[in-house]
């Protein structure tokens, strides 16, 4: 800025510009059920507006008991009571703008929880790309997944993904129906439901879990199901001697194939005498292998 009657002279401010991303909401998902004494965790979001962003509950309304929400939008806790609870999510923007909206969370009575341990899966179904396979392992800690790997067999070229599991948690109802949460490390998600028998608790059980993909809401997602075991990883005295097995599925071109064999177990962690008889698609093989260590 200039004045002309006098001595020319300038002056310059800092000009702040709020840019909007649009009209402000809260953006999916929203919050996620819960089951007593299982701890929760969800990060509430924002869409449009112009952040930073602040939460809140209003209208005297308040989270499920024994959940808190920060402003910053996090909803922590560990469920005390079960039940139905709905309340008002609010979210305002640096503008002083405000969404609101209102969440209702189911809180599952408490159920047997699964033993701490180690746990193994496998799974076998079809999805977009033709047959789908997959198994892993965890540990499992208070209902949450601490440690695993997934290894996933996909399509009509077996195309597949071998990666770590990030996270996952389990909810068990008082009727034993729960459901199973993988996070993976490129931060997808798998989720099952599961029926868990009362005897899963019973110390060196063998008990079958069955678990369901549920996560296909449109009708062309992966559907299939699969075994849910605890295991005892690192621990190999118990199995010695010999054994058979057979399998039977597809092989990477979406043919028929089927394998039968046998091996013994020395109870150290080591396989030897291994054979087995291969029938792909009619065209029939044998194979044996050299003395290998258990995996």
């Amino acid at each position: 800025m200039q004045d002309s009657e006098t001595t020319p002279q300038s002056a310059s401010a800092p000009l702040k510009l709020a840019i909007s991303g649009g009209t402000l909401g809260i953006a999916a998902p929203l919050p996620q059920n819960g089951q007593v004494g299982v701890t929760y965790s969800y990060q509430a979001n924002a869409q449009g507006g112009v952040p930073p962003y602040t939460w809140s509950t209003i209208d005297n309304t308040a989270p499920p008991a024994g959940l808190t929400l920060s402003s910053s939008g996090a909803l922590t806790g560990t469920p005390t009571a079960a039940g139905n609870v709905s309340f008002q999510l609010q979210v305002a923007d640096s503008n002083n703008h405000s969404f609101s909206q209102n969440v209702s969370i189911t809180i599952a009575a408490a159920g047997t929880p699964l033993p701490d341990g180690s746990y193994s899966f496998s799974f076998s179904g079809v999805g977009p790309k033709g047959a789908v396979a997959f198994n892993g392992s965890f540990l499992m800690q208070s209902q949450q997944v601490t440690i695993g790997y997934y290894d996933e067999t996909i399509g009509t070229s077996g195309a597949q993904t071998n990666q770590l599991l990030k996270s996952g948690s389990v909810m068990i109802g008082a009727n034993g129906l729960g459901q199973l949460t993988l996070q993976l490390a490129d931060s997808s998600t798998v989720t099952f439901a599961l029926a868990a028998p009362a005897s899963i608790t019973t110390e060196g059980n063998d008990t079958n879990v069955r678990i369901i993909e549920f996560d296909d809401k449109t009708g062309s997602g992966t559907r299939g199901s699969g075994v849910l075991k605890t295991s005892s990883l690192g621990d190999t005295s118990s199995i010695t001697g010999n054994y058979a097995f057979s399998l039977a599925g597809v092989d990477g071109s979406q043919n028929p194939i089927a394998i039968a064999g046998s091996f013994k177990a020395d109870g150290a962690g080591n396989i030897t005498g291994f054979a087995a008889d291969i029938n792909d698609n009619g065209a029939s093989r044998a194979k044996q292998d050299s003395p290998a260590p258990m995996r």
